[in-house]
């Protein structure tokens, strides 16, 4: 599991943490440490390059981890963390038809689709 959420790190959004293949107690840990880091984060005022490029779980692709931003923010990582946690629990609320949620954007949880 470990060296799989590592992939994850390293890819972003590209790839997708499939909550369906975790047992229960596997999911717990990681909503977890998603909500924990989501906490720190929002403690220190969001993430910014020199930090990312500190992580060695990224290695050489800190550079792209922040898609060129110096700073990313708390709100939205936060919000995504949120937005994990609730659909974990299964208390993320539907999607409106044919569309779907995209969280963790600067202005926050927008929907997509048609």
């Amino acid at each position: 599991m470990e060296q799989d959420l590592r992939a994850h790190a390293l890819v972003g959004s590209s790839f997708a943490v499939l909550l369906d293949e975790f047992g229960v107690e596997q999911r717990q840990v990681l909503l977890t440490c998603v909500v924990e880091a989501a906490r720190r984060i929002e403690a220190r005022g969001g993430v910014d390059r020199d930090e990312v490029s500190t992580w060695p779980e990224l290695e050489e692709s800190a550079a792209g981890f922040l898609r060129g931003a110096e700073h990313i923010n708390a709100a939205p990582l936060d919000e995504l963390a949120e937005a994990l946690a609730d659909l974990a629990a299964g208390t993320l609320p539907p999607t409106p038809a044919e569309q779907h949620w995209y969280y963790g954007t600067p202005e926050g949880r927008i929907v997509q689709g048609e």
